[in-house]
C-alpha cells in the first residue's frame, strides 16, 4: 500500500497502488488514486480527488471541491460548499446543499444517488440545489 500526502497550496498527491492512499490539504490541491480500491481525498479550497480504480473512491471535502469516481462501483463523495461529483453507470455520488443565513453557512441537504443513466447521466459534473441533483455548467 502506497500513501502520499502533501499540504501545498498547489499541492499534488497521487497514489497508484491497487489500495494507494492520496491527501491533498492545500488550497486547490489535486488527489489521485489510480489502484483498485483507491482512495483520494482533496480538502482544500477548489480541491480535485480523483479515483481511477475499478472500486475505487474520492472525497472532496473543500469549498467548490470537485470528487471523481470513473469505475463501476466506485463511490464520490462532494461535502463541502459549493461541491460537485461525477461517475459513470453504476457509480455512487454523496453530495452535501449548503446555505448561507446571517454570514454563516448551513448544511440544508445530503444525498446520495446511484449514476442510473437517467435521473442523472453518467460522467457529467452534478451538485445539490434545492435538494435536487442538477448538472453543473
Amino acid at each position: 500500500m502506497k500513501i502520499e500526502t502533501t499540504s501545498e497550496y498547489f499541492g499534488v498527491a497521487t497514489a497508484s497502488g491497487d489500495t494507494g492512499a492520496a491527501t491533498a490539504s492545500g488550497a486547490c490541491g489535486t488527489a489521485t488514486a489510480s489502484g483498485d480500491t483507491g482512495a483520494a481525498m482533496a480538502s482544500g479550497y477548489l480541491g480535485t480527488a480523483t479515483a481511477s480504480g475499478a472500486c475505487g473512491t474520492a472525497m472532496a471535502s473543500g469549498t467548490k471541491g470537485a470528487a471523481t469516481g470513473s469505475g463501476p462501483e466506485s463511490c464520490a463523495c462532494a461535502v463541502g460548499i459549493g461541491g460537485m461529483a461525477r461517475g459513470p453507470l453504476g457509480a455512487g455520488w454523496t453530495i452535501a446543499e449548503w446555505t448561507k443565513t446571517n454570514h454563516r453557512w448551513h448544511r440544508v441537504n445530503v444525498q446520495t444517488i446511484q449514476v442510473d443513466g437517467e435521473r442523472v447521466r453518467p460522467n457529467i459534473f452534478y451538485m445539490l440545489q434545492g435538494g435536487q441533483f442538477v448538472e453543473t455548467a
